[in-house]
């Protein structure tokens, strides 16, 4: 079960990268798929929806975003494994990080799906891995520690 779920189709690459993929994959591996967009919801519902997912997809294209957000730490809290594209700087920053996306452009989108549904695995390893790692980096006890020491640092406290 693929998920996608666009605040901005234009920015995410919906349109132009991630319906096409989709598409292509869906000849590839018929019966394979069942795709679903997550727009117009309720939130409860939208969240309900991405924790049944096994696959997301957050942006592809990168038009103005760093790769990741709310979306994608949503869906790897959740335990879905997450496709987004990072910028080439981004990426390499983002490697010393050990985290858990799939880095994809639009030239790989279609490989890097066809990867994770033929490797029930690897995607089940990958979502395991979501949820410590956005806790890790993005969760209170770890914004609040790195907000101290940045004020330490500054002479705040």
């Amino acid at each position: 079960r693929l998920i996608h779920s666009p605040t901005d189709r234009y920015f995410k690459g919906t349109a132009d990268f991630i319906l096409p993929a989709l598409e292509r994959v869906a000849q590839l591996r018929p019966g394979r798929i069942e795709v679903e967009l997550l727009e117009g919801l309720p939130r409860a519902e939208v969240l309900r929806r991405k924790a049944a997912a096994d696959i997301a997809i957050d942006q592809v294209g990168n038009r103005g975003g760093t790769g990741y957000g709310k979306n994608s730490l949503e869906t790897l809290s959740l335990g879905v494994a997450t496709l987004t594209d990072m910028t080439a700087d981004y990426e390499a920053w983002m490697t010393g990080h050990d985290h858990p996306f799939v880095v994809v452009h639009p030239d790989t989108l279609v490989d890097r799906l066809i990867e994770l549904i033929d490797d029930p695995t690897r995607r089940r390893l990958l979502a395991a891995r979501g949820r410590p790692w956005v806790e890790a980096h993005h969760g209170f006890a770890a914004v609040h520690a790195r907000l101290i020491a940045l004020y330490a640092e500054r002479g705040w406290l």
